[in-house]
């Protein structure tokens, strides 16, 4: 009755624990629950057995785990990417635990928070790998060197992977073999040394941001199917993966020599590129045997990684539970206990693998098979550790509290009489002369990883159940290896509480290694270019200049971006002139002062609502206003941007000089504009770079700066010390200043109104409440710039100097490429940076609030005389009378008249 008892529960428990793809959005976990993140479809199926293995044996005996066992569930991802970030976020309906590749474990505890708690152990208790190059034997005559190795069809495991990608490609960067395409993208830079090849997930978010990577690492792979190829369900995928690549396809393999023992069919067929250590890269070549002398650099294994949220105590647990499984559903060959002496000590102890009995013969009885022994049914026989084998005084018998992993002769397993194999498979004893066992390991079928070979129609039990396997995988969950664990593994070493972070888990080296696996995480991040300086003129602006380069800094982006404080952008201009600064973003006046000044050209430039460089300069009045005409602004109170930019200076007084409204006093517009308006707030109206201090009327402009709102020494300042300066500030002007007119871009009063700024200035201010005034003398709708504007400019533009050479430049386009992409969102939270948002009180710090993207400006439009088009360059001429346009006139009148003076005196 018992045994029915059991087995309709077994049988209740296996349809249970079947889930299908439509019950995982409702799968949740309980506090002490696992649910495992899978990637594929044979995983899933493979975690689910173990889930029910796991299940039916604590249900047979609940000392089988004890208080540590936990219930497994499953659940599908995409990829290993998409696992992390859900456990990043570490809540009940999402997974709390994964196995990664060490290149992975940096990319789980840089960016996702995740920390290992195991390490898996291979063949003589390593717990590392060796990263070497294999090629075909007399193949690649004429690859003597690294540098050879370009345009050599490649064959990787997987994008980030420690091993099989991050160590050769390292190696290739640190000699200076393979250029530096990209600082930020080494999928690119391999793809520009290599040429075609297949590297897994190589088009993958994490490795391809900005979405722009070739397709030449997906040529070479195994599966033409769309979700298939290029992803790790290709045939080419994993370390084996690429072997099968390099037979198939490719010239050469980055592989661990695992791969090299468990799959190689004819070690005679293949060799190893073999570093000599010399500074010109050579190699030697050597027998796949010599992977030690071979290797490029030695990997850690995987490791099984949780939350950092998760609390130390759970994590224990679940390192407890993880090797009881080991033990009961691994080879048995290697203990999980960091402290154990693997290969030596008392043969009895956990490490024991199969049991003899009393006839010297091997005992492989499994919890099912325990059932179908009659004897072995008696229910008190088992709860009463009963053991016909030991004396009737009791002595020497095993509690709930006592040894429970030892067992043989004379300490039997006290729930069974045979062995502890819960998978029903025989193992190998190991007695007192087997001390050199992971000496010599004996060799093993390539299609399975257990040191004992089975046969795949094992007995079942009486419920149907295979044995379950820790880590196996191919051929029995279909063709995809290292399921869930590595296929290869023979335990896993408990990582100790203070050694839980990516940090200290790749910080120290391995098998002798004299470099640690950070060593080349950093390495292929390596930038030509050290640093990018960017120069800002206010606190504002510095204070967002530095969240900004910490935002950088969190997303290891190159250059390394710093911030240069000056008082204008004149002298940001000046210092970058002089190598003290690399950077700056100004407007379009002052890239044409940049230009002519300093020599410096514009890169990169804003977009906003346009779809294209562009912005319209409004005039723009309130509503109620009906005196105010664009023809008719004599003796009017003016807001503008400031002195010298376009949409709030150049476009306007070019307008009213050229259509005889104003006079332009030998182009001084200071002057003008002081003889024509009443009052305004014109930042940088006192600066000695716009005006003569000289004259001896030079105090009569102070009028130009009555409208100011500045503090002390700030007041009239030419950048956002001063409230009124920039878009926002003239607008904020008309609205609160006693403006009449504000010069501003076409997007400001929509910026500003309905609630979108939550200053109190700004409160019940609608956009209805301000109209544009047009250049025929009419009115328009805020919202119908573009039929009444005073003109169309350029948008404000990224500048650098040319001396600077086109490495570094583009360094610096790369960097900000990057930049936006990870930080071009609009959030507005502390705890988030945004490029083009700027916190309040301020606005269009460093970038424009409206911007939506930077586009990289065309080699020939780096030329502040191509990039600002002629129709801006004429109205600059009017108000500065300082323009290339006017110089090209001048120099052609000239020439004109010195041809005249030749021929008259010929």
């Amino acid at each position: 009755m018992f045994y029915l008892l059991t087995s309709w529960i077994l049988l209740s428990l296996r349809f249970s624990t079947s889930w299908s793809q439509s019950d995982f959005a409702n799968i949740q976990r309980a506090d002490n629950d696992l649910l495992w993140c899978c990637v594929s479809e044979e995983e899933l199926i493979k975690c689910q057995e173990f889930s029910e293995a796991a299940e039916r044996d604590n249900l047979i005996s609940d000392i089988t785990f004890g208080s540590y066992f936990r219930s497994i569930k499953c659940k599908q991802y995409q990829n290993k990417g998409e696992c992390m970030r859900v456990l990043d976020i570490n809540s009940k309906y999402n997974p709390n635990i994964m196995t990664l590749d060490a290149g992975e474990v940096f990319v789980g505890g840089r960016y996702h928070s995740l920390v290992p708690i195991l390490r898996e152990v291979y063949d003589e208790n390593k717990d590392f790998h060796h990263s070497v190059a294999l090629v075909k034997r007399n193949t690649l005559p004429n690859v003597n060197t690294m540098r050879d190795l370009k345009g050599v069809r490649a064959c990787f495991g997987t994008v980030g992977s420690l091993a099989g990608w991050i160590i050769p490609i390292y190696r290739l960067m640190a000699g200076d073999f393979m250029d530096i395409s990209d600082c930020n993208n080494h999928v690119k830079s391999a793809i520009d040394f290599f040429g075609k090849g297949c590297a897994v997930d190589s088009l993958l978010d994490r490795y391809n941001p900005l979405g722009d990577n070739s397709h030449n690492f997906c040529e070479l792979c195994g599966s033409d199917t769309p979700g298939v190829r290029c992803t790790t369900r290709d045939p080419y995928a994993d370390y084996t993966g690429a072997l099968l690549c390099l037979k198939d396809k490719g010239e050469v393999a980055f592989v661990h020599e695992r791969v090299l023992r468990e799959e190689l069919e004819n070690q005679d067929d293949y060799e190893l590129l073999c570093p000599t250590g010399d500074v010109d890269g050579s190699f030697v070549r050597r027998p796949v045997t010599s992977f030690k002398e071979c290797a490029w650099g030695i990997s850690p294994g995987q490791a099984v990684v949780v939350s950092s949220a998760m609390d130390m105590k759970e994590r224990q647990g679940v390192q407890s539970f993880l090797n009881k499984a080991v033990d009961l559903y691994g080879p048995g060959l290697v203990p999980s206990s960091p402290s154990s002496d693997f290969g030596r000590g008392d043969p009895n102890n956990g490490m024991d693998a199969s049991n003899s009995n009393n006839n010297g013969q091997s005992s492989s009885q499994s919890f099912s098979n325990f059932w179908n022994n009659p004897s072995n049914r008696d229910p008190g026989e088992w709860f009463g550790n009963r053991n016909p084998d030991r004396s009737s005084d009791g002595q020497n018998q095993s509690s709930q509290f006592g040894d429970q992993t030892r067992y043989g002769d004379k300490d039997r397993d006290p729930f069974r009489q045979g062995s502890r194999n819960v998978a029903g498979r025989q193992r190998r004893q190991l007695n007192r002369g087997d001390d050199n066992i992971f000496d010599n390991p004996t060799p093993r079928p390539s299609s399975l990883n257990n040191e004992v070979n089975y046969d795949q129609d094992e007995d079942e039990d009486a419920m149907g159940h295979k044995p379950f396997k820790l880590f196996e995988s191919s051929p029995r969950y279909g063709m995809l290896r290292n399921l869930l664990f590595s296929d290869g593994a023979k335990g896993m070493k408990i990582i100790k509480p203070n050694d839980m972070s990516y940090k200290a888990f790749l910080g120290q080296s391995y098998g002798g290694s004299l470099n640690t696996p950070m060593t080349s995480i950093e390495g292929i991040r390596k930038c030509p270019v050290g640093d990018m300086r960017l120069c800002v003129t206010s606190e504002a602006e510095l204070s967002k200049c530095v969240r900004m380069r910490t935002a950088l800094n969190a997303q290891l982006l190159e250059p390394k971006m710093s911030c240069k404080r000056a008082r204008t952008h004149i002298e940001c201009m000046r210092q970058i002139h002089e190598g003290e600064a690399d950077v700056v973003m100004l407007d379009a006046g002052d890239v044409y002062r940049g230009g002519w000044h300093y020599g410096l050209i514009p890169i990169m430039a804003e977009v906003y609502n346009l779809g294209t460089p562009h912005y319209y300069a409004v005039a723009v009045t309130k509503q109620r206003d009906n005196s105010s005409e664009l023809i008719y602004l004599k003796r009017k109170n003016t807001c503008h941007t400031g002195v010298g930019q376009a949409a709030g200076w150049i476009i306007p007084m070019a307008w009213l000089i050229g259509n005889e409204r104003i006079r332009d006093y030998g182009c001084d517009s200071v002057r003008a504009a002081a003889e024509y308006f009443s009052k305004a707030c014109a930042p940088g109206a006192q600066s000695t770079f716009f005006t003569n201090r000289y004259e001896s009327n030079y105090w009569q402009y102070s009028h130009l700066c009555d409208l100011c709102h500045g503090q002390a020494g700030h007041y009239c300042d030419r950048n956002h010390m001063e409230d009124y300066y920039g878009y926002t500030g003239a607008f904020r002007c008309l609205v609160e200043g006693g403006g009449n007119v504000a010069f501003v871009k076409h997007t400001t009063v929509t910026e500003n109104c309905d609630g979108k700024r939550k200053a109190w200035w700004a409160r019940n201010q609608l956009t209805t409440d301000y109209e544009l005034l047009c250049r025929d003398g009419t009115r328009a709708s805020a919202r119908d710039y573009k039929k009444c504007f005073l003109g169309k400019v350029k948008a404000n533009a990224l500048v650098t100097s040319p001396r600077f050479g086109q490495v570094k430049v583009s360094a610096f386009i790369n960097l900000f490429k990057y930049a936006q992409q990870f930080y071009g969102q609009k959030v507005h939270d502390e705890f988030s940076f945004s490029m083009f948002y700027s916190t309040p009180p301020y606005a269009d710090l460093i970038f424009q609030d409206a911007t939506q993207q930077l586009i990289v400006l065309p080699e020939k439009e780096r030329d502040y005389t191509v990039y600002l088009d002629q129709e801006f360059l004429k109205a600059y001429s009017l108000v500065e009378c300082r323009s290339r346009a006017l110089t090209a006139q001048i120099s052609s009148l000239l020439f004109v008249i010195s041809l005249v003076l030749t021929f008259q005196y010929v």
